[in-house]
């Protein structure tokens, strides 16, 4: 009896052992993998590491040409905006790199101070788009600051010299590396310019709550392209007081957008979409980006450009008419700010009478009291004796709360208008 119980008791505990050997061995099997996958991931991450120090390095390398240089200037106002698609965190501190850049310079022409503008797109994402940029900012750089205009060389001469050089940089890449760009050269005082597009997205002109696309006669194949004509034409144009032309990348365009019907995404690529962006955007950049994030979920790198052009004093004759129109414009689209902003320029420009008288009712109208009171100094300087223009005067300053000094206005209008037109003012006609 014993010796069965023995045998049962040996093979338990031959069982047993075998259990406890073979969770000896999967606790050190496991362990090895456990160390293998601590491994893995301590060289994945610092392959990470090593990523995002060449991440950095180029971003650093890059933010010196991605400037607007140019000197401040009270008739042209330029702002940009970028968002490039691959974003990264190195030491606490949140980065982006991609392929999109903008720069903005000043060009001292004979009698002419001008401004080249430049928004970028170079092929591929993250470190690739980055290195385009790099050699296209590097390259753009060196041709404005070694390069002087001469006397003899005209603006548009000077730019199509500029992407020639461009061109030539590129070309030895052998179409591993692309750019398309748009240059835009200004003259500050007139709004002439100059424009070339390397096959980028068409420029837009943002015109009293109005939004349509830039004419572009001629285009170009994106820069680095073996079918390069040297020979091409720069497109020409001028911008009208109150403008703003709007450029961008076509991160604008290439929306991600949920496809209902197979229940995957798909690309939305409608450009004339962007139009109605601009208007809801208002033409300032950051609202146009929040439009475009609203409508779809960017797939690239994005950014915009905008270049507003309102000249100051000493303009020529025909500035004040094209102010006096775009005012009113915007005040009939509702777009008061917008039109005071103007009027505002207005009053500093040397003005006839009929002018002055224009801008002091429009003012009135939009209830800007106080350029209103500008005009009425203006018209005064003029030496005007209409008596309807201190009519209007003294309306502008009653509602300034000057009250004695519109009663005076009315009493030295009074003697000269047999026909007193103080009705015309219901305002002033009840305080009277």
């Amino acid at each position: 009896m014993s010796i069965p119980y023995l045998s049962l008791l040996t093979f338990l505990c031959w069982k047993d052992y075998e259990r406890r050997l073979n969770l000896i061995r999967a606790d050190i099997r496991l362990r090895e993998e456990r160390n293998e996958i601590a491994a893995n991931l301590r060289l994945v991450q610092q392959l990470k590491n090593q990523q995002d120090h060449d991440y950095y390095l180029t971003s650093q390398l890059i933010k010196p040409f991605a400037v607007n240089s140019a000197a401040p200037d009270s008739r042209l106002q330029i702002e940009f905006f970028t968002k490039q698609k691959k974003e990264f965190e190195f030491r606490n501190e949140k980065l982006a790199i991609g392929g999109d850049l903008s720069m903005a310079h000043n060009l001292n022409f004979p009698g002419r101070k001008m401004t080249i503008i430049v928004n970028a797109d170079a092929m591929g994402k993250s470190i690739q788009g980055a290195g385009g940029c790099l050699v296209f900012g590097a390259v753009f750089r060196a041709i404005v600051d070694r390069v002087s205009p001469q006397e003899h060389c005209e603006p548009d001469e000077w730019l199509r010299q500029m992407v020639i050089e461009l061109q030539k940089i590129f070309e030895t890449f052998e179409c591993s590396m692309l750019i398309s760009a748009f240059f835009f050269l200004i003259d500050n005082a007139t709004g002439e310019f100059y424009s070339i597009s390397a096959e980028h997205p068409r420029a837009v002109i943002y015109r009293t709550g109005r939004a349509s696309f830039l004419p572009m006669q001629h285009r170009l194949l994106k820069l680095g392209m073996p079918e390069f004509d040297a020979d091409f034409k720069i497109n020409r144009g001028r911008l009208s007081m109150g403008d703003a032309l709007i450029i961008g990348s076509d991160g604008r365009d290439d929306l991600l957008q949920e496809n209902l019907t197979s229940g995957g995404s798909r690309i939305d690529t409608d450009a004339e979409k962007f139009l109605r962006t601009v208007e809801r955007g208002a033409g300032e950049p950051i609202k146009i980006a929040r439009e475009i994030t609203d409508s779809g979920e960017i797939s690239d790198d994005l950014s915009l450009v905008r270049i507003a052009y309102r000249p100051g004093k000493g303009r020529d004759a025909v500035r004040p008419a094209i102010a006096l129109r775009t005012a009113r414009d915007l005040a009939t689209a509702g777009n008061t700010d917008e039109a005071e902003n103007l009027l505002a320029q207005l009053s500093e420009m040397l003005l006839g009478r009929s002018a002055a008288l224009a801008g002091l009712k429009l003012a009135l109208q939009i209830h800007a009291f106080s350029l209103a009171a500008v005009f009425a100094e203006k018209l005064a300087e003029l030496g005007c004796g209409d008596t309807l223009a201190l009519y209007w005067s003294a309306h502008a300053h009653f509602y300034l709360g000057q009250k004695d000094r519109a009663m005076d206005e009315l009493r030295r209008a009074l003697p000269h208008d047999p026909q007193p037109r103080i009705r015309e003012i219901p305002q002033l006609h009840a305080a009277a």
